[in-house]
C-alpha cells in the first residue's frame, strides 16, 4: 500500500512538472487562456483525479513549498540546473491544483451525455471527494454518527492540524513561489480573497451535502466538521473579517436568488439550509473571546455595506431598506444564537 501510494505520488508530481505553453500569467486564471491549452489541463486534471486527490494535493503542496523557500530554491538550482522561468509550469499547475481541490466554485453541472467522470463531477464531489480522501474515511454516508463521539474529535484534530499548517499557509506560500518566478500574482491567492473564498466555498459543499445525506439529527456532516473547524481557526488566526465576508458572500446568493425568482419553494428551502449552515458553522465556536470577535467583525461588515450604499435618500429609506432586508437578517443568522448561549 505505501509503495502504490508513493508511486501515485510520483506520477502526480511529474504530471504537475509537465511544461505546457501558456499565453498569459496574468493575475485572473494563473495563465491558462486559450481553448488548447484548457484542454490539455482538462486531460491532466483527469490523470491527476486517477491518483487520487489528496495524493495531488500533496504533490502540489510539495512543489509549492521547495519553490517558495528560499534555501530550498538555491538547493534546487544547484542541483537540477533550474532556472526561474522553467519552474513556471510546476508552479502555475500547482497552484490550479489548490485551487480546484479548496476554491472551486461554480453551479451544479446536470449534464450526464458521455460519462466524462472529470467533465460532470459537481462542485461538492471535488471537494467531498478530497476531504474524504484526505482523511482516509470509508466510502459510506456523508455523515458520522454522533454517539461515535471519538471518530469525530479524531476528525476535528486532523481538520484543525490541515489548516493550521497548510490552509492558512498557502497564501504566502504561493505568492513566494509565483515572485520566485517572476510572475503576476492571480488576485485569488491575496491572502484575505483566499480566506473568503476558502471559508466560501466550503459553506456551498456542507449546504449540498447537508440538503442530499444529513437530515437526520444523530448525523453530523463531515463538511460541516470542516467548515465549523475552518471558521473557528481563521478566527483565532485574526482573520475574522475575512470569514465574514465569505459567509455574507454565500449566504446572500440564496438571499438574492429567493428573492428575484418565482420559483419560491424550492428556493425557500435552499435559503433555509444557507441559513442553517451559518447557524451550525458560527454557534461552534467555544471560546467567548473569539465569539465576541466574530460578532464584532459582522457588525463592522454590515455598517461598511450601509455606508457604501450609493444614493442613499436623507431621510434613510435605502439605508432602512438595506438593514431591513440583508443586515439585520444576516446577523439574526450569524451572532442571535451566539449572543443568547450561555458561552
Amino acid at each position: 500500500e505505501f509503495e502504490r501510494q508513493n508511486d501515485q505520488l510520483n506520477i502526480a508530481s511529474s504530471l504537475l512538472k509537465l511544461e505546457i505553453i501558456r499565453t498569459g500569467t496574468g493575475p485572473g486564471d494563473g495563465g491558462i487562456q486559450s481553448e488548447t491549452e484548457r484542454y490539455i489541463q482538462l486531460q491532466i486534471d483527469q490523470c491527476l483525479d486517477r491518483c487520487g486527490l489528496g495524493v495531488t494535493f500533496n504533490a502540489a503542496l510539495g512543489i509549492i513549498q521547495s519553490i517558495s523557500s528560499s534555501k530550498n530554491n538555491n538547493e534546487e538550482l544547484k542541483h537540477d540546473s533550474l532556472s526561474p522561468s522553467s519552474l513556471i509550469p510546476r508552479v502555475v499547475s500547482s497552484a490550479h491544483v489548490v485551487k480546484r481541490l479548496l476554491l472551486q466554485i461554480g453551479q451544479r453541472n446536470n449534464n450526464n451525455n458521455d460519462g466524462d467522470s472529470y467533465g460532470e463531477q459537481t462542485f461538492e464531489n471535488i471537494l467531498f471527494s478530497f476531504l474524504r480522501e484526505y482523511f482516509n474515511l470509508s466510502q459510506g454516508p456523508s455523515s458520522i454518527i454522533m454517539s461515535q463521539s471519538f471518530q469525530i474529535e479524531r476528525l476535528k484534530k486532523q481538520i484543525q492540524a490541515l489548516i493550521q499548517n497548510v490552509v492558512i499557509l498557502l497564501p504566502s506560500q504561493i505568492a513566494n513561489a509565483f515572485h520566485f518566478c517572476k510572475l503576476s500574482l492571480p488576485m485569488w491567492i491575496v491572502r484575505s480573497k483566499f480566506y473568503s473564498k476558502v471559508v466560501e466555498s466550503a459553506a456551498y459543499m456542507t449546504m449540498l451535502q447537508c440538503s442530499k445525506e444529513c437530515e437526520e439529527t444523530e448525523h453530523m456532516n463531515i463538511g460541516m466538521i470542516y467548515l465549523s473547524t475552518l471558521v473557528e481557526v481563521l478566527v483565532r488566526h485574526g482573520s475574522a473579517d475575512d470569514v465574514v465576508r465569505g459567509m455574507h458572500h454565500f449566504w446572500s446568493k440564496f438571499v438574492n436568488s429567493r428573492s428575484e425568482t418565482e420559483e419560491m419553494n424550492n428556493n425557500d428551502n435552499e435559503f433555509e439550509n444557507a441559513r442553517q449552515v451559518v447557524h451550525l458553522a458560527t454557534i461552534q465556536m467555544k471560546s467567548p473571546r473569539y465569539s465576541a470577535i466574530f460578532i464584532r467583525s459582522c457588525i463592522r461588515f454590515v455598517i461598511s455595506q450601509i455606508e457604501n450604499c450609493p444614493n442613499i435618500t436623507m431621510d434613510g429609506l435605502n439605508a432602512k431598506s438595506i438593514c431591513m432586508d440583508q443586515c439585520m437578517p444576516f446577523l439574526r443568522d450569524a451572532c442571535l444564537d451566539i449572543l443568547s448561549s450561555e458561552t
